[in-house]
């Protein structure tokens, strides 16, 4: 099996580092970047945009400026939203942006991946407690000890969890567990199996990312030059390492 790549960085620098991709978005991704409200929001769009191609580039071993994307949405057949999609229809694209933080991947295995502002939770009505933890969750030393920030931190997995698995939904998030209920870790951990898939959380600068996969490791890569990266747990993390370079290829 082959150790998906994950994807990160900071969205200014995203793109600055890939502003030749820019002339390649679609007009209906620079219509929805031109829609958000905030220049922020624009910038953190456009920037999974540039990194999920660069992804998509590396799986498919293709220059990043050959990277064919659409979108449409399974519930109305819609064309603007919805997951991205590449004419390679067995291609799994994940995607997802928080305040300043990009993460993108590509594999194909099934995987997903979420990243959260810390801080999400307090802006949250209701909270994360109210609609998307289970019993267990809400009662565990890990929101005792870190409290919305632990809670954020069990959202951004599941997220990465529902990414990953068309079986699931939102609806489902508060009867899924993804605490390990035994071992040196206690509840404080996650579980390495949930609905076949590997669980993982890190501790990104200000941010969570959360990732699920079938594979046993994952390979993170920063296209950024300052973050500072903590790992609570759990899938095995091969490598983490600087990606200095453009990857659009010759």
């Amino acid at each position: 099996m082959h150790v998906p790549v994950v994807y990160i960085g900071q969205s200014d620098s995203i793109v600055e580092r890939h502003h030749r991709l820019l002339p390649f978005l679609l007009p209906y991704e620079n219509a929805r970047a031109n829609a958000l409200r905030s220049s922020e929001s624009s910038v953190d769009f456009v920037a999974s945009r540039l990194l999920v191609r660069v992804a998509i580039g590396f799986v498919l071993k293709i220059p990043a400026t050959e990277v064919v994307l659409s979108q449409q949405c399974e519930k109305c057949g819609g064309g603007e939203h919805g997951a991205i999609r590449h004419p390679f229809n067995n291609l799994n694209i994940s995607t997802s942006h928080s305040r300043g933080m990009v993460a993108a991947t590509a594999a194909w295995d099934p995987i997903g991946v979420d990243i959260e502002s810390m801080d999400r939770q307090r802006l949250m009505i209701p909270p994360f407690d109210c609609v998307g933890l289970c019993p267990e969750e809400i009662l565990s030393r890990l929101v005792a000890n870190k409290g919305s920030s632990g809670s954020t931190m069990l959202w951004t997995v599941k997220e990465a969890l529902l990414k990953s698995s068309k079986a699931i939904t939102l609806a489902d998030f508060p009867s899924i567990c993804v605490l390990l209920s035994k071992g040196n870790g206690g509840d404080e951990c996650l579980d390495g199996d949930t609905y076949g898939r590997r669980v993982g959380c890190w501790k990104i600068n200000s941010h969570y990312l959360g990732i699920a996969c079938e594979s046993t490791a994952v390979e993170i890569v920063h296209h950024t030059d300052s973050i500072s990266m903590e790992v609570p747990g759990t899938i095995s993390l091969i490598d983490s390492r600087e990606v200095l370079h453009e990857s659009l290829g010759p």
